[in-house]
Order: C-alpha cells, then sequence, then structure tokens
C-alpha cells in the first residue's frame, strides 16, 4: 500500500473533542500553550465537546491542577526523566499513541521551533492535513458546501502578500500549528472536575536511535519578542547595522527586547530572529518603538495590539504615522542619540 492510499487513523464518524498541546520549554510552559488552551476551550464550547490537553516532559505532573483550571477537561501527561529534552521520534510516538486511543477532531499546537518540528511528522504519521503558522482560527459557519463547525484555518501566504484560509473536510484530526501572540491568554479560574490520565512511559515502549550527549544553553541570545513589555524595533529606515547598535543600546535601558521589520532581515541589518510582521513575529507589548519602519499592512498586522505605539521616521507621510499614537518626525542617526542621552539622565 503506498502512502497516498493509506487509510487514515481517526475516521470523521469517530472524531470528538478539542485537544491542545502543551509544550514545556526550559522547564516552563511556553506561553503560547496557554493561548491555546484558551481557544481551544472556547472552541470546545460551541461544538459542546471535551477539551483535553496534552502535555509531556519530566516533572511535568505539577501542571495539572493549573491547566484544569484553564478550562482542561482532560489532561493527557506523561512525566518521566527521559523526557527531559524534546527528542522527536520518542514525542510523535507518545503523541501518536493516545491520539490512536482517544481519536480528538482537532488538535493545536504551537508554531514554536519545537512545534514546527514535531506537528508535520505527526500528521504524517496520522495521514491528516497540517496548516502551519495559523494567525487566526475560527469555525465554520455552514454557509460552504463543507458544512458547519469545520475549523477554518487562517495564515499568511506569498510572503505574508494575503491570508490563505484553509479547512480540511476529509482527514481528521483538523491538525494547525499556530503562531505565538496571535491569540490571548486564558486566566485561570477555580479548579473543575476533570479527568487525569497518566500514559506509562518505558524505553522499551518508545525507543529513540537519538541520544542526547550534550545541552548546551545560552549559546544563542533567546529573543521572547512575544513577552516583551517593550519593544524597540528598527526597519530599512536604519540603513547599516551600525544604527541598529543603538536599538540595542536603546533597548537596555528600556529593559526592552530589539526586533525588526522584515525589510530589515531581508536587508541582512539583523538576525531573522527578531522579524517582527505577518511572516515573523506578532507582539503586543505596553510600548512599541518603530524606527525607520514605513508600516507595511504586513508589519501592522503583528504590532495592532501593542497599548501604544510611538514611531520615529523621516517621512511625515509614512504609512505607520497613521497607526502611531505619537510620531517624531526625523532621522533615526538624529533621534536616537539624544533619546538615548536623555534617558541616561533621567536614569
Amino acid at each position: 500500500m503506498n502512502e497516498s492510499s493509506k487509510p487514515p487513523v481517526v475516521s470523521l464518524s469517530q472524531a470528538h473533542d478539542v485537544w491542545a498541546y502543551i509544550e514545556i520549554n526550559r522547564g516552563k510552559i511556553a506561553p503560547v500553550s496557554l493561548e491555546i488552551l484558551r481557544k481551544a476551550r472556547e472552541m470546545g464550547d460551541i461544538l459542546k465537546r471535551r477539551v483535553e490537553a496534552i502535555i509531556i516532559g519530566n516533572n511535568v505532573k505539577q501542571y495539572n491542577d493549573f491547566l484544569i483550571s484553564l478550562g482542561a477537561d482532560v489532561v493527557h501527561v506523561c512525566d518521566h526523566p527521559d523526557l527531559e529534552n524534546y527528542i522527536y521520534d520518542k514525542y510523535v510516538a507518545i503523541l501518536y499513541s493516545i491520539i490512536e486511543k482517544y481519536l480528538p477532531e482537532i488538535i493545536l499546537v504551537g508554531a514554536t521551533h519545537i512545534g514546527r518540528d514535531l506537528a508535520p511528522r505527526l500528521a504524517q504519521r496520522l495521514h491528516t492535513g497540517l496548516t502551519a503558522n495559523c494567525t487566526k482560527l475560527t469555525l465554520t459557519d455552514g454557509k460552504n458546501k463543507f458544512g458547519k463547525n469545520l475549523l477554518e484555518m487562517t495564515r499568511p501566504a506569498l510572503g505574508g502578500n494575503v491570508l490563505a484560509t484553509i479547512l480540511c473536510p476529509k482527514y481528521r484530526p483538523q491538525l494547525a500549528t499556530v503562531r505565538p501572540g496571535v491569540l490571548k491568554t486564558g486566566k485561570a479560574v477555580a479548579a473543575q472536575q476533570a479527568r487525569i490520565l497518566e500514559i506509562e512511559y518505558s524505553e522499551k515502549k518508545f525507543p529513540t536511535k537519538l541520544k542526547i550527549v550534550k545541552v548546551l544553553d545560552n549559546i544563542i541570545k533567546h529573543v521572547n519578542l512575544e513577552d516583551a513589555k517593550v519593544v524597540v524595533a528598527g526597519g530599512r529606515g536604519m540603513g547599516s547595522k551600525k544604527n541598529f547598535e543603538m536599538l540595542f543600546e536603546l533597548a537596555e535601558l528600556l529593559g526592552a527586547e530589539v526586533g525588526a521589520s522584515r525589510g530589515a532581515v531581508f536587508d541582512g541589518l539583523i538576525d531573522e530572529s527578531r522579524q517582527i510582521g505577518q511572516t515573523g513575529k506578532t507582539v503586543s507589548p505596553d510600548l512599541y518603538i518603530a524606527c525607520g519602519i514605513s508600516g507595511s499592512l504586513q508589519h501592522m498586522a503583528a504590532i495592532m495590539d501593542s497599548k501604544v505605539i510611538l514611531a520615529i521616521n523621516k517621512d511625515p507621510k509614512a504609512p505607520i504615522t497613521k497607526y502611531a499614537d505619537y510620531n517624531v518626525i526625523g532621522t533615526v542617526e538624529t533621534i536616537l542619540p539624544e533619546l538615548i542621552k536623555q534617558i541616561k539622565n533621567l536614569k
């Protein structure tokens, strides 16, 4: 039997419930996992289905009650010292064994480095589709030929120039990875009645051909734009890597993260890990300082949840000026040194 004729693991008639994969990163729950759990709860209420959380790692049982308080009706937990670090074949095998047994209708995964590796491997084993890097999740209203309550998965396409909405009508589970920062995080409430199902782990049951020799930390500085309270970002208008050094100095003074537009990354002024936009990261800081950023629709869509936007731009007619709460008209070479000087004086 070839791959294209392989029967689905989960049939349309069997599929039920909405699941969220809870990722553990450096001993803590990845923030995007809490975002997708809230969305799962939202959809579970509409579909009148259970919401189930899946968590794998070492010493992760401690999160059971917290996940239940965020709306999980069932928590599947696999807790073992061998699972301290993500190993793709083990994690995929564990997830597959749970899914094969309980047959979910929808599975949401965070579009992190781990999620982007895990989800396509899982989709292949389940013989289902995958929509990656989603920025919006809704349910169909029944006005299309596929019917009501299918998962509508919206993601940027063609370099972020268009948004594509994708359905998976013929296969289950409907599987999507969700970009961090685009959904809201739920708030914990009083713990509800729920089931905790422990997955028995053994090396024999879930073998691996991989071996972790050493975990190297802090080789690359972790860029946490999604959770930053202040973001200082630069665009093509920064002009050079040297000018970007001023952004890092300003960010240090403000306790901020440094971001960049797609244009600045494309020009090689800064690393891709700092890209903000529909093809990069989505942010929602208390303060967003945009330096030399023109304000394309793709960039603005990723920063519109910022509480305050301050734009520094030499062009008074730049698109970003229409969205910014405050505009400073001038070159970054003039404005940034003075701004840094004033903040140092205040400190």
